[in-house]
């Protein structure tokens, strides 16, 4: 069986000095996600050095589902702090972690000191708490108290976030309800770090920024993080409302997100339908404006997904004409044939506006009619603005090929 590769220094390791003592329980291969699942138990402390990172940069997690606000909640809490002081035993943990294919086909024949030896050198980008973060926050809040407690971890290791984000969503179904993009961003890092490395693929590679790098926008391929998450919810929900601060009750969304995630080829739709936006972004971004306005909201063309409105809408609007409205089932083979023919759209106009003017461009886009339309809107901008964008690129996305303006895109809501 094949040891564990050394792994290049320049990463962030889980292992600095003192390395993972564990035992391997038990070891079986997931084919609905094609992810393996290794079930161990190690010490709480060293539980807790193996997932510092992850669960620092959520910051705490305590804000992660609203139960946890209530007084009752903070009492159970506390409860379960003292049974485990006197040696109560706690579910297992589940803990995702995003490994290239060769490494998951080893780990499947692995010794125990292999796969510790392997963990211990784990990228810590690619840790995330899938299931168990309200018990990690008790195991943290007592750990002098944890030498001699052992915790059973499932480590569920899979090629692509969209396995993890199945995994958790299907753990979480029928619990305390999440906010679903809270769940996504619990797999925060192995997501962006996924649609990165994607868009390296692209023409144009884009550049993702998180909050911590205190980046604002100002060239076209620039987006934070936090709206590229909310576009991968949007995609899978297929809709532009994307529930961002309260609790995310509607079942038939969580079930739309589920059997999006659990098809082989939603992350790479996604990918696809991201390039298409971030092309339009470029040649969009080639119009440097007219005279604005006060009131006016769009004067440049780089301005167009300035706003987040119109990233999700444009998103949702992919989403619909791939995967068909909230509700439709369509098979792969023609989820793919529709995918083909929205980049033929996508990609005659990228064309066209490629060999146009600047002045060409900017009579395209027309903002001028899309400007007077979101003036005349009174209450809800919000909700509007995300409605009027996922119709307009619906349109853009299935007849580009024939509007010489996207003044019929603006006035389709």
């Amino acid at each position: 069986m094949p040891a564990p590769a050394k792994r290049a220094s320049a990463t962030k390791r889980v292992g600095k000095k003192k390395a993972l003592t564990l035992r391997l329980l038990d070891r079986r291969k997931d084919g609905r996600v094609d992810s393996l699942s290794i079930l161990i138990s190690m010490r709480g402390r060293d539980y807790l050095r193996f997932v510092k990172d992850a669960y620092e940069r959520r910051g705490g997690l305590e804000g992660q589902r609203e139960a946890l606000k209530t007084s009752s909640a903070i009492r159970i809490r506390d409860r379960l702090a003292e049974d485990i002081k006197r040696g109560a035993i706690i579910p297992p943990l589940t803990v995702g972690l995003i490994l290239k294919a060769k490494d998951i086909a080893a780990a499947a024949e692995w010794s125990q000191e292999q796969l510790a030896t392997f963990l211990a050198t784990t990228d810590v980008a690619d840790i995330s708490i899938i299931d168990g973060m309200q018990r990690t926050t008790v195991l943290r809040g007592i750990e002098d108290e944890l030498s001699a407690y052992d915790v059973r971890v499932e480590l569920w290791m899979a090629k692509k976030t969209s396995s993890l984000a199945y995994r958790m969503l299907i753990l979480n179904t029928g619990q305390v309800p999440w906010n679903l993009r809270r769940q996504i961003e619990v797999i925060h890092s192995s997501l962006i770090k996924e649609i990165s490395h994607a868009g390296k693929t692209w023409e144009i590679p884009p550049e993702i920024y998180n909050v911590d790098d205190k980046h604002r926008r100002t060239e076209p391929g620039q987006y934070q993080a936090n709206e590229v998450i909310e576009m991968y919810v949007a995609f899978g929900l297929r809709k532009h409302q994307v529930d961002k601060e309260t609790v995310l009750v509607d079942q038939f969304s969580r079930l739309d997100m589920i059997d999006a995630v659990s098809r082989d080829d939603y992350f790479e739709n996604f990918a696809k339908a991201f390039e298409q936006l971030n092309r339009l972004d470029h040649v969009f971004s080639r119009w440097p404006g007219m005279p604005a306005k006060s009131a006016d909201r769009f004067s440049t063309g780089r301005a167009l997904f300035d706003s987040t409105p119109a990233c999700v809408g444009f998103i949702a609007a992919a989403a619909q004409i791939v995967m068909g409205r909230p509700g439709m089932e369509r098979k792969s083979k023609d989820q793919q044939s529709a995918l083909k023919s929205m980049i033929e759209s996508c990609t005659a106009v990228v064309d066209r506006l490629a060999r146009a003017s600047p002045s060409t461009i900017g009579e395209f886009l027309d903002f001028g009619t899309l400007n007077e339309v979101l003036n005349k809107q009174a209450g809800k901008i919000g909700e509007f603005e995300r409605s009027l964008f996922t119709d307009a690129f619906r349109l853009l996305l299935t007849e580009g090929d024939s509007l010489t303006s996207m003044t019929p895109c603006w006035r389709s809501s």
